[in-house]
């Protein structure tokens, strides 16, 4: 057997707080703790914790590992997992070359079990003791699942990790130490997030809700945004010919005038600011979330709304092939001369919007184009 001791390196600690109410653990919470030595020799020293720039004790524990490294087959739903991520229409080809990269047992990342037999009653107490004083959470209905030494990107798979009864929850801590490997700095709530998304999605993989969700944490509103265009433009959804949006017989052309209404139009022209404006489209977006409650496109919307990220930019093509930036108090000098600067403005602002990429790993754009080489771009 090999003999890790939990001195001198960097770990995650991978917990799940459980509720016997329910039929499923709740997401595990996480510590990231970074173990430094203070001179004790064997791994019989003193530690120290730094966190927060405060030094704490550390309990020297010292934990026995099987000795070979685990092949890819040995972890429970590892392949599983992977299979899952490879499949999803989630995750984009970017992200889905990452995740896998760092789940597959390889020099990047080697897997330990810690047999039941050698991990003490004490080396849990300790730990656990230890997370509770540095998290300032009990401990009381919380279990400890994995160690991950984020420096060297080992993964210690405890016994508690073997006695989980759903793939499901094995699946979720599985993510959940890869997470760390890729956010290292990142705090626990962080972690927690993105590990809820991936146990919500395992658990119910064919709900939109959970993948909107997965999207969110993982890519941000980017991601939200192509896992909402490409669910509304699936066979049967919202979204028809990439610029109508339909429910039943009711149907409506996407411009920028009808998603985000007068006030925040009027905002944008005469601030040319569309983050400024941000928070005047949710009105109409909220309306339309009522008349079409299926559509994705326009949850992501309001919440980019809602969060003052809603961006509308007006630009054109110059004599040289340049895009500059149009501002709208100039449209009338590029239109017509016998247009008003308010007629120009609204028949810009008119023009049916379409998705300038279906590429999945592309930012997503809301695009409509004048003839006269003006350009609108929702972002």
């Amino acid at each position: 057997m090999k003999t890790i001791s939990l001195l001198a390196i960097s770990i995650t600690l991978t917990f799940m707080t459980l509720n016997p109410g329910l039929a499923l653990a709740k997401s595990p919470t996480t510590a990231p703790v970074v173990v430094a030595d203070a001179g004790g020799q064997g791994g019989n020293g003193a530690g120290g914790v730094t966190r927060g720039g405060k030094t704490m004790t550390f309990f020297t524990a010292k934990i026995v590992v099987s000795p070979e490294e685990l092949t890819k087959e040995e972890i429970p739903n590892l392949d599983s997992t992977i299979n899952f991520i490879y499949q999803s229409n989630v995750f984009s080809s970017k992200i889905k070359a990452k995740l896998m990269g760092l789940l597959i047992p390889s020099q990047r990342h080697t897997y330990y079990r810690v047999p039941k037999e050698y991990f003490t009653p004490t080396i849990l107490k300790r730990l656990l003791e230890e997370y509770a004083r540095i998290s300032q959470q009990p401990v009381v209905e919380t279990e400890l699942f994995a160690i991950t030494d984020t420096s060297t990107s080992q993964t210690f798979l405890l016994p508690s990790f073997y006695d989980l009864r759903k793939k499901e929850e094995q699946m979720a801590v599985l993510m959940h130490e890869i997470e760390w490997m890729r956010h290292p700095n990142a705090n626990g709530k962080q972690i927690v997030k993105l590990e809820t998304a991936y146990q919500g999605l395992f658990e119910n993989p064919n709900d939109p809700n959970r993948g909107y969700a997965m999207a969110l944490a993982l890519e941000g509103m980017e991601g939200a945004m192509r896992f909402a265009i490409r669910f509304d433009s699936r066979d049967g959804g919202s979204l028809v010919n990439r610029n109508t949006l339909r429910n039943g017989d009711d149907t409506f052309l996407l411009t920028a005038l009808n998603l985000f209404g007068d006030a925040y139009t009027a905002c944008v022209k005469d601030r040319n600011d569309g983050d400024t404006c941000s928070e005047l489209a949710l009105p109409q977006l909220l309306q339309l979330q009522n008349a079409f409650p299926k559509s994705l496109l326009l949850r992501a919307l309001g919440e980019k709304s809602a969060n003052k990220k809603l961006s509308l930019w007006l630009t054109f093509r110059d004599k040289i092939g340049r895009d500059q930036r149009a501002y709208f108090p100039e449209v009338m000098d590029h239109l017509n001369p016998q247009m008003s600067a308010e007629q120009a403005y609204n028949k810009i602002l008119s023009m049916p919007l379409v998705f300038a990429e279906s590429n999945p790993n592309s930012d997503w754009n809301l695009v409509a184009k004048s003839p006269e080489g003006f350009i609108i771009t929702i972002k």
